[in-house]
């Protein structure tokens, strides 16, 4: 619980989507509790082993890039550990199957800026948030997480919570670098969805929206990247093994948000 800020002073807009919140002091009435790692390989391989997950609830990634004769990463035991690239159904019955529910964007952000608004996770150093041209004498994005990923593949060379720096606040690790995170808010501008509660699951009359807001990597490409702003992911359910051309769509890992403490589950908490 506790005031803290959300949204990005200077956001970014595109064509269809306000892909940023305006700064604004938010403040959170109810305890939450969110997993210290984004999901893994391993933990959804036990997912679908149990039958709450199916297989086609992950992007496929192959061992060897662009082969897929030489098998799937998510399904390998070496790989276990690397951030799983679900889809967005899938990342709901993963959170589901865990006992929670994918985390709102909101529950992100605080968990990733903590309670002074930071810039990166690992910032320590007194900036105003508001600003936008605010960034401490702290390492930049790039410097920390570049090494996560090899660009010319988008695979992950690194598992996750291996990167000593980039732990946010609370002590969650891989906040800004590896994959980046889905969350259960809808990718809709904020004046026309009159969405005014921060911690909603998702804005009004929108459960059934086929975007939703993405947090994390996925902007390390931008000139001066951090983490106050976020993109948008498509929710297409291929579960139903329909023939469905996948080119176009990403997959992105989550994390979980419990009520209460959740019990240490595929790694330890």
């Amino acid at each position: 619980m506790g005031d803290f800020v959300l949204g990005d002073p200077s956001p970014p807009r595109d064509i269809l989507f306000l892909t940023a919140v305006p700064a604004f002091q938010a403040t959170q009435t109810t305890d939450r509790w969110i997993n210290t790692y984004e999901s893994t390989n391993g933990c959804f391989a036990a997912c679908v082993r149990e039958g709450a997950c199916h297989s086609l609830d992950v992007f496929p990634t192959y061992v060897v890039p662009n082969d897929p004769t030489s098998g799937d990463i998510w399904a390998q035991d070496e790989y276990a550990n690397r951030a799983a690239n679900l889809t967005f159904p899938g990342a709901e019955r993963f959170c589901e199957w865990l006992g929670g529910r994918v985390v709102n964007e909101a529950e992100w952000m605080r968990m990733a800026r903590g309670d002074d608004g930071r810039v990166l996770p690992w910032a320590t150093g007194p900036f105003d948030p508001f600003d936008p041209d605010a960034l401490p004498g702290e390492p930049g994005l790039m410097e920390v997480v570049g090494a996560s990923w090899r660009p010319e593949f988008d695979l992950q060379v690194e598992d996750v919570g291996e990167n000593p720096t980039d732990v946010g606040p609370f002590g969650h690790h891989g906040v800004a670098g590896l994959s980046a995170e889905w969350t259960r808010d809808a990718a809709l501008p904020y004046e026309v969805s009159d969405y005014t509660d921060p911690f909603a699951a998702v804005p009004p009359n929108c459960e059934d929206c086929i975007w939703r807001v993405v947090v994390g990597n996925w902007f390390t490409t931008d000139p001066t990247p951090d983490i106050r702003s976020r993109g948008y992911g498509v929710t297409t359910d291929f579960s139903d093994g329909s023939p469905i051309d996948i080119s176009g769509h990403v997959g992105y890992s989550t994390r979980c948000v419990f009520d209460q403490p959740p019990p240490p589950y595929c790694r330890p908490e």
